[in-house]
């Protein structure tokens, strides 16, 4: 950390937590504001995390980052597993996360409760929500790599 709260990467750092012995901050970025990015300083801090995202671990693009592993989680799971209050969570001005190439979306049908997920493009997100309009909680976490699975354009 280097002076004035400030790491390398990632910026002001408000919320800093030890798990496992590695150091994980949380903050909130302009790109996915309805997500947390969790920033460890090795991937295996992030491992527990991994099951409240859709996402994968990833670097962050700076090389220089002191917490260079990322992984993107709903502000209410973070909140949850933190144990904090969304105040708590710096907002970085600048994106530290590569953008996303698509995105992975999960929620809950209104009418039995199951699970509907699939993928879809950064500019179908809006359509998306709008053509799943029976669908509640539903959630938008980024994926850096293209699945399988999504049509091509």
């Amino acid at each position: 950390m280097s002076e004035g709260g400030l790491i390398k990467g990632v910026g002001k750092v408000k919320m800093l937590f030890l798990n496992d012995n590695v150091f994980i901050d949380a903050v909130r970025e302009p790109q996915f504001p309805e997500l947390v990015t969790l920033c460890a300083s090795s991937p295996l801090g992030l491992a527990p995390y991994r099951r409240y995202s859709e996402g994968s671990i990833v670097r962050n693009p700076d090389p220089e980052s002191m917490l260079p592993y990322m992984l993107h989680v709903t502000l209410r799971n973070a909140l949850q597993l933190i144990g904090t209050e969304p105040h708590n969570l710096d907002f970085v001005e600048e994106n530290i996360s590569p953008e996303a190439v698509a995105y992975c979306f999960s929620g809950h049908q209104k009418s039995d409760g199951n699970q509907t997920w699939g993928y879809c493009w950064p500019d179908e997100i809006d359509d998306v929500r709008f053509a799943l309009d029976d669908v509640e909680d539903i959630d938008f976490y980024p994926l850096f790599e293209v699945p399988s699975e999504l049509p091509a354009k």
